[in-house]
């Protein structure tokens, strides 16, 4: 009787030991639903478990805790510690967040393309490379961003023109014209490219070679300049977007272009007197304005001054140069203020932006 009653305690704490060195458990996803063909696998070790089709796995000879990673396709893997226990527990995994390769999109004009569908010579500029330059116009920011784009600035008296010519890959026409065809969301711009806010532009889409005139035809043989504006999005939360920059400039240079000092133009001029050049101008009734050179070598003729004094007021002629006068008290250090703030975002069916910009010249140079 005893030794009955010792075997079968004996089997009685056999049996609860194997229940507890085993554990039960389920993978499941945010829905709560199983998960089939999910390896866990124990930490350190190379023994995996596979998930069955409703998710469930179990693992025998489990004494003390132990770690387990859960890993499956499309799911963030998972470290979980678990220990022996007698009722089934539940594991939730969570999906993996997919991120596809970002694809980059080119602007023909008419369409937007994939970068490995387009065909030609391109060069897309972001509006993050475009605000790396500061300026007041849409050619100021392009100058010197992009390889082909070549912008010739022709100076006169030390000030550029107040028209910039640009070329893409240097003349492509004889007769016609030079420049590059402009195009503004989609549709041909005829205007002036400066009067475009630069704070307005999402990218710039430079179409360089003759692949672009099977887009738009034979006007695009100088080159396309494709510009694309910020514009709201469907389902997009309102974003405000708000710009300053701050431009100083230097005076002109007016001695950029050589010419003759003030005595050169006085020793010229008294030799034309000398030579009766002025005679006509100064026998002419009513009376002709002469320079001031020409008055004193007059005075000094009719001896309304001596010599002495005649060379003196010469002399002092000859030391003053207009242009360092004119720099002095007609031209100014300009300080370009530019502020711009825009609003773009959209609902289920319609999209909104609008944009505003201005400028603040706190020093203007004389033109």
């Amino acid at each position: 009787m005893k030794l009955v009653l010792i075997i079968g305690m004996f089997f009685f704490v056999f049996s609860l030991n194997a229940q507890t060195n085993k554990i039960v458990g389920r993978i499941i996803n945010e829905s709560g639903q199983g998960l089939p063909s999910i390896s866990v696998t124990i930490k350190g070790t190379q023994n995996i478990y596979i998930t069955d089709s409703l998710g469930y796995f179990a693992i025998n000879g489990i004494s003390d805790s132990t770690t387990v990673i859960i890993t499956g396709i499309g799911f963030d893997p998972l470290e979980y510690r678990v220990y022996p226990r007698n009722d089934e527990f539940r594991i939730k995994l969570k999906s993996a967040s997919k991120q596809l390769d970002e694809v980059e999109i080119i602007s023909s004009g008419y369409e937007n393309i994939p970068k490995e569908r387009a065909v030609g010579s391109f060069v897309k500029i972001e509006n993050s490379t475009l605000n790396q330059q500061a300026g007041t116009n849409i050619l100021d920011r392009l100058d010197g961003v992009t390889s082909g784009l070549i912008f010739n600035k022709t100076k006169q008296n030390g000030n550029p023109q107040n028209k910039t010519a640009i070329t893409i890959r240097g003349l492509s026409t004889i007769n016609a014209g030079l420049d590059p065809l402009i195009v503004l969301d989609g549709f041909i711009y005829e205007g002036n490219i400066d009067n475009i806010n630069p704070n307005d532009i999402e990218n710039v889409t430079v179409l360089k070679d003759a692949a672009s005139t099977s887009i738009w035809g034979a006007r695009a043989g100088n080159g396309v300049i494709i510009i694309s504006t910020k514009a709201g999005r469907l389902n997009q939360k309102m974003q405000i977007n708000i710009a300053s920059n701050v431009i100083i400039s230097t005076k002109p240079d007016l001695f950029y272009q050589p010419q003759m000092s003030s005595s050169d133009l006085i020793n010229f001029e008294e030799t034309l007197f000398n030579n009766g050049y002025f005679d006509d101008r100064i026998n002419w009734e009513p009376y002709l304005s002469l320079t001031p050179a020409v008055e004193i070598f007059q005075n000094r003729k009719t001896g309304l001054v001596t010599p002495q004094d005649a060379a003196k007021q010469i002399d002092s002629l000859k030391n003053i140069d207009t242009r360092n006068e004119f720099k002095k008290h007609f031209l100014t250090n300009p300080i370009i203020q530019q502020y711009s703030i825009g609003i773009n975002g959209g609902g289920q069916s319609n999209v909104y932006s609008a944009f505003v910009a201005f400028d603040k010249v706190v020093g203007e140079t004389f033109n």
